[in-house]
């Protein structure tokens, strides 16, 4: 879901290591995540607001993810049937990668998510 990053997408790459070291990679972008946290976002002096700044919790995630989905349905951009599986998809990555903290909403969804997994 483009309308809520956890990163900025490039349209360049630099290479790590290597005799081209520090040298743009052709034709490969690259991905730089956000910082989890307001502290580490200063710590690292960078401008853009790290994930806690963004998403406070995972409820205020769940809250915003479902808005986006709904109304990327209502234009027309994403299959009803589509919409369900690219939510979990996106709830699912943030709590198993640890981006945002558990709350009791992210209890419920895991429970819940177990619970299919075992149908």
């Amino acid at each position: 879901m483009g309308e809520m990053p956890l990163g900025t997408y490039t349209g360049w790459n630099v290479t790590g290591n290597g005799f081209y070291k520090g040298q743009a990679c052709a034709f490969t972008g690259g991905f730089i995540p956000f910082a989890k946290t307001k502290a580490e976002r200063v710590a690292n002096n960078d401008p853009r607001p790290s994930l806690e700044e963004r998403y406070p919790s995972f409820t205020a995630f769940y809250y915003q993810a479902a808005a986006v989905i709904d109304r990327l349905v209502a234009q027309r951009y994403l299959l009803p049937e589509d919409a369900a599986r690219e939510f979990n998809a996106a709830l699912t990555g943030v709590l198993q990668n640890g981006l945002l903290p558990k709350d009791a909403l992210a209890e419920t969804f895991l429970v819940r998510s177990a619970r299919e997994e075992m149908k």
